[in-house]
């Protein structure tokens, strides 16, 4: 999810067609990857990330609305039976949760994701200040219960912190570099990213997978720098 958000910052701010065509084939090549990861957080990170590029890509706004309506068209047509099947699996009864005065079954490994947020929040409450340190000593399938279990409300400030200060320093980016093709191809492409990732640390602890966070800090890392970057190559009168 995360590369083909930054596939698709460059598709929207190259010039060069023979570009286009590159970085269409990429992500033709991920997002056949993507359904095959059979990851559900994974597949609903993508809508965030997809309504990221909807408000900050305004010249494409409406292409990128009709691709993807013509997606939710095709795909399900043409999607794996795997992925038909991962999707159908969730709604096997496990275990029943009232929602809203309706009753709603749920598979195993669904429920189980819901039940960590509660077994952090319970755990939590007895330690709420520092928290029980690294690791918890329990199972939570979340970034934002666990850190609160490791860290207690004060790692979780500063959690929030850090990412609010990721948002800043893109967003920084995007609206101070207008007229740099790369900055702006970086820029959109990784808070959409970002913004999918948010959605999915809600039910995986991304922020401690490695394969996703060594390329995350160095995108992070490259956001930070662009700005610098840019002074040092002005020219000096």
């Amino acid at each position: 999810m995360l590369m083909m958000a930054l596939a698709m910052g460059f598709l929207f701010n190259t010039g060069s067609n023979k570009a286009r065509m590159a970085l269409l084939a990429l992500l033709g090549a991920a997002g056949v990857a993507f359904l095959f990861t059979l990851s559900r957080s994974g597949w609903l990170s993508f809508f965030p990330m997809i309504a990221t590029f909807v408000v900050m890509t305004k010249r494409f706004r409406v292409p990128l609305i009709a691709a993807l309506v013509l997606l939710a068209i095709v795909v399900p047509h043409f999607a794996p039976k795997e992925a038909h099947q991962r999707v159908s699996n969730t709604f096997v009864t496990w275990k029943t949760y009232n929602v809203l005065g309706s009753k709603i079954g749920i598979d195993e490994s669904t429920a189980a994701r819901i039940d960590s947020w509660k077994v952090g929040v319970d755990r939590w409450v007895k330690r709420p200040i520092l928290g029980y340190g690294i690791p918890a000593g329990a199972v939570i399938d979340n970034s934002y219960t666990r850190v609160l279990n490791e860290t207690g409300i004060v790692g979780f400030a500063a959690f929030m912190w850090m990412l609010a200060t990721i948002f800043s320093i893109t967003r920084n980016v995007n609206m101070t570099m207008p007229d740099d093709e790369f900055a702006q191809s970086m820029s959109v492409g990784f808070m959409s990213g970002f913004m999918g990732l948010l959605l999915f640390s809600a039910a995986a602890a991304a922020f401690i997978i490695i394969r996703i966070m060594e390329p995350f800090w160095f995108l992070v890392a490259i956001m930070a720098v662009l700005p610098e970057l840019e002074k040092d190559a002005e020219p000096v009168a």
